[in-house]
């Protein structure tokens, strides 16, 4: 929802760092693109996976 609001004053991308202070960095980004139909909101993530834990069901 940020990345829309934004949209409306210039900015088109929206990128956010993640999990880096608990040692697995993320990030996240937003990008908008305009429509016909209105403001189109993207997102993609990457993650590093640091630990696996693996549960007997």
């Amino acid at each position: 929802m940020l990345a829309a609001h934004r949209a409306g004053q210039g900015a088109i991308e929206l990128t956010v760092e993640m999990g880096e202070s608990l040692g697995s960095p993320s990030s996240i980004t937003a990008t908008v693109r305009c429509t016909p139909s209105g403001p189109r909101v993207e997102l993609a993530g990457a993650a590093t996976v640091a630990h696996v834990r693996r549960l007997r069901l």
